[in-house]
């Protein structure tokens, strides 16, 4: 399978990293994943877009 490269918008890299360090790694994980299968299961086909797919991570806490 190919690996992907996943870039972010300088945006999302600024509110990624005001996450709490615990959320963060594990949103981490999930995003550095999606370089080895960039469909995971579960993943969804946005309607009307030809190429856009959703991907959910669910990520709990309690502070």
């Amino acid at each position: 399978m190919s690996n992907y490269t996943i870039t972010f918008a300088r945006s999302v890299r600024k509110e990624i990293e005001k996450l709490d360090k615990k959320i963060f790694n594990r949103l981490f994980l999930k995003i550095n994943a999606l370089s080895e299968n960039s469909r995971p299961l579960g993943c969804l086909k946005l309607v009307g877009n030809k190429n856009l797919w959703r991907i959910r991570i669910w990520v709990f806490y309690s502070r």
